[in-house]
């Protein structure tokens, strides 16, 4: 039963990271495409564009690269901590697009963590995390999020 409850996050990380990769695939040659083409239309010069193409190739690589990481540290951390049992409820699509766009802008190793561990808390429990508390870590430094983790550990809440 358990390894079954895993097994569902685990295919439904794997289609969403698929169809990042398609998007990602058309995004490329659709970029590439109308670069090509407003080279022609504007009589450009053609290494301007080749170094336009070139950063936002280079850009959608490394965007890729930030939400696959992010993804498979979400299924290491399902993995390790699986669920008990399947969720009734599916992740809202808006929700996932919000996260999927602060995800891929997050290259530190931190902050990828801890973007996983909120996106498996998510898989786990859809709904736990409010779209305001992703919005926060996207604005977060990595310095400042580990100051304040730091101050949540020493704190003390005394009723």
């Amino acid at each position: 039963m358990i390894t079954g409850v895993i097994d569902i996050p685990a295919a439904w990380l794997e289609s969403k990271s698929q169809l990042i990769r398609d998007e990602t695939a058309a995004r490329s040659f659709i970029s590439s495409e109308a670069a090509r083409a407003a080279a022609k239309k504007f009589s450009s010069d053609e290494r301007l564009i080749v170094r336009a193409v070139d950063h936002f190739g280079a850009r959608i690589i490394k965007e890729q690269q930030n939400r696959e990481f992010i993804a498979k540290a979400a299924l290491e951390e399902l993995n390790s901590n699986p669920p008990s049992e399947d969720s009734e409820q599916e992740i809202d699509e808006d929700w996932l697009d919000m996260f999927s766009r602060i995800a891929k802008k997050r290259s530190n190793q931190d902050m990828q963590l801890d973007l996983a561990k909120l996106l498996a808390g998510e898989i786990k429990n859809p709904g736990s995390f409010a779209p305001s508390t992703i919005e926060v870590l996207s604005t977060l430094t990595a310095s400042f999020a580990q100051t304040f983790q730091n101050f949540c550990n020493i704190s003390k809440y005394d009723t």
